[in-house]
C-alpha cells in the first residue's frame, strides 16, 4: 500500500522554519567553539562575528516565526 501524505502550505512552512531555526543554531554553535579554538587573534575575530550574525539570524528567525504563530 501507497500512502500519500499532504501537507498544507502552512506545514510546509513551519517546517522549514524550523529546519532552518535547528541549522543556524548548529551553525552558530561551530563558529563559536572554532572561535574559541583558534589562537591566531584574526581569525578569532572572523568567526566570532560569524557567530554574532548567526545569532542575528536566529532571532530574526525567530520574530518571524512568532509573526506566524509558529511554535
Amino acid at each position: 500500500m501507497s500512502y500519500k501524505l499532504k501537507l498544507s502550505q502552512g506545514d510546509l512552512l513551519s517546517n522549514a522554519l524550523k529546519e532552518a531555526l535547528l541549522r543556524e543554531d548548529q551553525r552558530r554553535a561551530r563558529y563559536l567553539h572554532i572561535s574559541k579554538n583558534f589562537r591566531d587573534r584574526r581569525l578569532k575575530h572572523l568567526f566570532g562575528e560569524f557567530a554574532g550574525i548567526s545569532a542575528e539570524r536566529l532571532k530574526q528567525l525567530n520574530n518571524l516565526m512568532k509573526q506566524l504563530n509558529i511554535k
